[in-house]
């Protein structure tokens, strides 16, 4: 994978390395160490030690360099298995005798940062050429599947489905761990709404915010944003145009139950906040199969996420061409102007902040749902794709 450090691809990675080091002999290989093991990796790490370039020049030579560095590492291997675009082209084109197996993570039609001459470029010349050299390529949803069938014209025969996995044993043990005292007595006093993802275009917390503020014409509540991002600073902007009393972790302003939107950064627990809130939402604009939607229903919370491509549907399960789901509530993909997207957001909200016993319902329907997405079961999945290729 091209790094460390937090993200839903980085999770995925180090559950991944740590089951199948029960099976094989497990290396993990990185383009830099520019960020720290988070979630911690099992097996062997290596780093390629090569850094983006700055320019096209730049970016193509060490772009080859990492190909031929990855390729000398890779003798002796037997599978080598990618994740983000990034490194499967890398791998890819590293080829010697070992198998090649990536992973696809995100919508690849819709995703918003595929764009200009060199998206068009990586779209409809790279992505296809490339892809279909792999021996196998796991999507972590179906719809990926279909877009890589229609859009990429790869052979189905090569492509499976494996749904993210999740350890849920040990998510509800975390989400009972203790958390800062002041925030506690936050979550524990009021009705809060938690966004936990990176501050970033794709997960649209713009187009929550205006949101929120509609929302607190009628419920008085509060929201906790959980992550960082290059949007910190622009979403912190936006919130306080907006007349949102607003706080930020790591500044100069002191904590207290006085302000109504919260920034606190990254926590390496999560599940401990998630957990004392009384809504989670996801309003992303695109995904794959997103772990934070599935940690909050484990958490025993109920879940309001946007019909983006790809993966909300499919863990709310979501009756075909309906919104309706028994999981949570399923809605169009907000937007940061007034449109009737943003007003069924509004309208949900503050239903659920409300109702109590229709909260509650989606809650323990949640936890039902999200045991389908076990982590033995992804286990057992991948286990099943490798030995395929024997």
């Amino acid at each position: 994978m091209p790094d460390y450090g937090f993200g839903g691809a980085q999770r995925v990675v180090s559950d991944q390395s740590k089951f199948l080091a029960n099976h094989f002999d497990v290396s993990v290989a990185t383009f830099n160490n520019s960020y720290s093991d988070v979630y911690g990796c099992a097996g062997e790490r290596i780093v390629l030690n090569v850094k983006a370039g700055s320019n096209i020049v730049a970016k193509s030579y060490f772009f080859c360099l990492r190909v031929w560095r990855l390729k000398k590492i890779k003798k002796g291997f037997d599978f080598c298995i990618s994740h983000l675009e990034g490194a499967d082209f890398i791998n890819i084109l590293s080829k010697g005798n070992e198998k090649i197996i990536c992973c696809i993570h995100g919508t690849k039609l819709h995703d918003g940062e595929i764009k200009g001459w060199l998206g068009w470029f990586r779209k409809r010349i790279m992505m296809p050429l490339l892809y279909k050299r792999a021996h196998l390529i796991v999507a972590v949803s179906s719809a990926i599947r279909s877009e890589l069938i229609l859009e990429l014209e790869i052979p189905e025969t090569k492509i499976a489905v494996i749904t993210n996995g999740f350890d849920i044993k040990s998510i509800e043990e975390k989400s009972k761990e203790q958390i800062p005292a002041e925030i506690e007595s936050l979550l524990k006093n009021n009705s809060t709404i938690c966004l936990c993802s990176r501050l970033a275009p794709q997960k649209n917390q713009q187009a929550f915010l205006p949101i929120f503020a509609s929302v607190q014409h009628s419920v008085n509540c509060k929201v906790i944003i959980i992550g960082d991002g290059e949007l910190r600073s622009k979403l912190t902007e936006q919130s306080c145009t907006l007349g949102l009393r607003t706080y930020t972790a790591g500044g100069d302003q002191k904590f207290s139950e006085q302000y109504e939107v919260y920034f606190l950064c990254d926590q390496l627990n999560p599940f401990a906040y998630i957990s004392r809130v009384s809504l989670f939402v996801l309003p992303s604009a695109w995904e794959g199969f997103p772990l934070a939607l599935c940690e909050a229903m484990i958490c025993g919370i109920p879940v309001i996420a946007s019909d983006c491509p790809t993966g909300p549907r499919e863990i709310l399960d979501a009756k075909e061409n309906s919104f309706k789901s028994d999981y949570g509530i399923l809605l169009p993909i907000p937007t940061d102007n007034n449109s009737d997207a943003s007003f069924a957001w509004t309208e949900a909200i503050a239903m659920l902040l409300t109702d109590k016993v229709k909260a509650s319902q989606y809650a323990q329907n949640a936890k039902k749902r999200v045991a389908e997405f076990s982590m033995d079961k992804m286990e057992t999945a991948w286990l099943k794709a490798i030995q395929s290729l024997l």
